[in-house]
């Protein structure tokens, strides 16, 4: 594990946000990687419709993820 992942309270890593429409997964946002250490503040901003509430559900494990993973503390959400 990389110093940085050892210190990131929340890390994506190529995740992949989005929805199904009619049997097909419609991509909203992709690649998306960052890391979040303890202390820091984030903002999440952009035109509507651009992903963002859908990147929180993803984020919080409200809504499955496309592609890739996250990671809360060094666990992968989907192991909660």
């Amino acid at each position: 594990m990389a110093l940085e992942e050892k210190h990131s309270i929340l890390q994506t890593r190529n995740l992949a946000v989005g929805y199904s429409k009619k049997g097909d997964n419609l991509i909203i946002a992709d690649r998306i990687n960052f890391s979040i250490k303890k202390g820091e503040l984030v903002g999440l901003v952009g035109a509507n419709g651009i992903g963002k509430s859908t990147l929180l559900r993803t984020l919080t494990g409200m809504q499955a993820a496309l592609k890739g993973d996250v990671f809360l503390n060094g666990k992968n959400i989907s192991d909660y």
